[in-house]
C-alpha cells in the first residue's frame, strides 16, 4: 500500500538517541559512553569527571539517568567489579568500603556485595601475610608490630588480623 504523495511521513526516530536535543548533551553523552568504554564507574565518579568537562548540571543529570535507565551504568555492578580487583589485589574489606564510600556508593549496596567474600577474608588476610613474610612465624612483640600494621593498613580488621597472628 503506497502511501499518499501529500502526506509525509516522519522519520524513523533512534529511540537511542530521542533524548539527545542539543550538540552539548550529544558531546555529554559521547563523553560517558567513552568513559563507560573503558571501565565501570560509579554515577559520582561519571558526574564529577562529566562536570570537569564543563558540562551543564542538568545536563550530566539527564545523560546520566538515560545511562541507567538502559543499564549502561549501574553502582551495582560498579562495586561488584570493583570489590572483585580489590580482593585480588590482597585488600581487606575496611579499605574496600572506605574507597567505594568515596566513590559515591551507597552503604547497603557495599554492604550487600562484601557479603559475598565474608567467608573468604581470614584465608585472603594469610595469603597477603604470607605472600609479605613467607611462613616464618613471630618472634617478637616488634615484628607482631609490624605484621599488624602492615595488614591493617591493608584493610582487614582488628579481630581477622589477630586471628592471623595467633
Amino acid at each position: 500500500m503506497n502511501a499518499p504523495e501529500d502526506i509525509e511521513l516522519p522519520e524513523p526516530e533512534n529511540p537511542q538517541k530521542s533524548f539527545i536535543k542539543s550538540t552539548s548533551l550529544k558531546k555529554n553523552w559521547m563523553s560517558a559512553q567513552r568513559l563507560l568504554a573503558r571501565r565501570e564507574h560509579s554515577r559520582k565518579e561519571l558526574k564529577e569527571k562529566l562536570q570537569a568537562r564543563e558540562f551543564e548540571s542538568t545536563e550530566i543529570e539527564t545523560v546520566l539517568d538515560e545511562l541507567q535507565q538502559k543499564g549502561w551504568q549501574d553502582d551495582r555492578k560498579f562495586c561488584e567489579a570493583f570489590i572483585r580487583y580489590r580482593v585480588n589485589k590482597g585488600q581487606g574489606p575496611q579499605k574496600i568500603i572506605h574507597e567505594l564510600k568515596s566513590r559515591g556508593v551507597d552503604s547497603h549496596i557495599i554492604s550487600q556485595q562484601l557479603q559475598i567474600y565474608d567467608a573468604q577474608w581470614i584465608q585472603l588476610c594469610e595469603n597477603v601475610q604470607h605472600k609479605k613474610y613467607g611462613s616464618t612465624r613471630t618472634k617478637t612483640a616488634e615484628e607482631r608490630a609490624r605484621r599488624y600494621r602492615f595488614l591493617s593498613t591493608r584493610g582487614f580488621t582488628a579481630e581477622t588480623v589477630r586471628q592471623i597472628l595467633n
